[in-house]
């Protein structure tokens, strides 16, 4: 967090030459040759003059009737789909078919991570349609929200560094999760100053629910972009770990793919320790940036996390 707070004041604008413009450019389309541009330009003038004498859309189609129908009859179907195929793709299975839990924000809360409803486990199975209640101190224990800031410092750069903002929303067993993140580069042969933003935007689920009792782990699936001196979007998809073995510990592990339309896939590893104190969560430990012959990063990263 106090690297984030200095470096906010640090030029938006990119520049080009460093290792954060070799990063991004992995994923961007190579420039056409100009003599193919300056074809194009003659050949689109050229259909530009015939385009203007042919209207492939006339107005008529304005004036169509359709019958669309009453549609009353499916309307009790339609629900039921609609309540059902989201349960048929990931991540939201596990979220449907589970028995009915919650997560406490306390690890080593007395009564425990999971937090499960009043009755039998074979009462809230599945979470889809079972009807469950939570007795008054596992509801104050809930676990609503986690806010986590991060930091990282590549090695294999003479100067990278970066810090991340994440926010998880525990929206009953479904997650939804975000993070910005910008890395800051001295570029060495100028001296200029260079910066890449990465967004991720993720809908998730507890793969094992609460049948593992000291683990938490979760599927996400969504989307990455990255921002320097353009947008490039990916689809991204992977898991995470959260570990608590004995009080205070806690392990923690991700590894996220990133698709791009253009380059090699983007993956983000990491492997942190550390400690759970009440509902913070303090961590350390390496992180690696990898997609094969292109610029990559690793180094050290730490977390703080608040769950709320």
């Amino acid at each position: 967090m106090v690297i984030a707070s200095g470096t906010f004041l640090w030029p938006a604008q990119a520049q080009a030459g460093g290792a954060l413009d070799r990063f991004e450019q992995a994923h961007r389309p190579a420039p056409s040759p100009s003599r193919d541009r300056d074809d194009d330009d003659d050949s689109s003038s050229s259909s530009d003059s015939n385009d203007d004498s042919s209207d492939p859309w006339d107005g008529s189609d304005d004036d169509r009737d359709y019958d669309g129908g009453s549609g009353h009859d499916g309307d009790a179907a339609d629900a039921r789909l609609a309540l059902i195929l989201p349960c048929m793709l990931p991540p939201f299975v596990f979220a449907c078919f589970h028995p009915s839990h919650r997560l406490s924000t306390t690890p080593y809360h007395p009564r425990g991570l999971y937090v499960e409803p009043s009755g039998s486990r074979s009462e809230a199975f599945p979470a889809l349609t079972s009807d469950v209640t939570y007795a008054d101190v596992d509801r104050r224990r809930v676990r609503y929200f986690e806010l986590q800031g991060s930091g990282f410092r590549a090695f294999n750069q003479s100067w990278i560094m970066g810090h991340e903002l994440a926010g998880t929303f525990w929206a009953g067993m479904v997650l939804i999760h975000a993070s910005w993140e910008r890395l800051y580069e001295q570029v060495e042969e100028t001296g200029a100053h260079d910066q890449l933003d990465i967004f991720t935007g993720h809908l998730g689920s507890n793969i094992l629910g609460p049948f593992v009792e000291t683990i938490e782990l979760y599927g996400w699936f969504g989307a990455l972009a990255l921002h320097g001196d353009a947008w490039t979007p990916a689809f991204n998809a992977g898991a995470e770990l959260r570990f608590y073995p004995t009080e205070p510990l806690t392990a923690y592990s991700s590894a996220m793919f990133s698709i791009f339309e253009v380059g090699p896939v983007l993956l983000d590893a990491r492997w942190q320790l550390g400690v759970a104190l009440g509902r913070f969560e303090v961590r350390a430990g390496p992180r690696w940036l990898y997609q094969g012959d292109a610029q990559g990063f690793w180094g050290p990263s730490a977390s703080l996390a608040v769950r709320l």
